[in-house]
């Protein structure tokens, strides 16, 4: 019989890192590592947004290059000019989707949390931000949970743009492609 893997056990804390009692060291030690990931997404996300950005605008160069020498196929008639149309409209949607998948997002959120300079600069007042900030240290799980919360949806939005505009970017270049032949 196969044995069953003890989940109960917690990773120890790294060297210098103070100790934390339980459950709570648990969760704070596996909020951390999913808040690691979870930027380390983000950073992925946009690296890709900026790829494809900047192999749409290659793209676009070198058809209005073609274009430009041979003639726009959007000036002929029939399916030339419609493919051409179709091709600079799903080039336009790309541009539009990857770059809301690199625009920063600094709302969302509860107005009573501290979670992130969002919160800080929200909220305002010095006095206000000091007292939110000792009860965020008194209850450390709950504000990075929050700040997990936040970065999981920022990542999954920017992923769902990120998809759009690498499919409309990739059809944008398979009608510019059909359009210039």
């Amino acid at each position: 019989m196969a044995q069953t893997p003890d989940l109960t056990t917690t990773t120890e804390p790294a060297a210098g890192e103070p100790e934390l009692a339980g459950a709570a060291g648990s969760v704070v030690r596996l909020t951390e590592r999913l808040l690691g990931e979870t930027r380390d997404e983000i950073r992925r996300a946009d690296a890709r947004a900026r790829q494809w950005l900047a192999m749409l605008g290659a793209g676009a160069a070198a058809v209005v290059t073609t274009w430009a020498v041979g003639g726009a196929p959007w000036q002929h008639s029939g399916p030339q000019g419609w493919i051409a149309g179709a091709g600079l409209a799903g080039a336009a949607l790309a541009a539009i989707f990857l770059t809301l998948a690199l625009v920063p997002r600094t709302g969302g959120g509860d107005a009573e949390q501290v979670a992130y300079f969002g919160h800080i600069h929200r909220i305002g007042d010095p006095k206000r931000v000091r007292q939110l900030l000792e009860i965020a240290a008194r209850d450390e799980p709950r504000g990075l949970v929050t700040e997990l919360c936040l970065l999981s949806r920022i990542a999954v939005v920017k992923y769902r743009h990120l998809g759009l505009g690498t499919i409309f970017g990739t059809l944008a270049g398979i009608l510019g492609l059909a359009a210039s032949l």
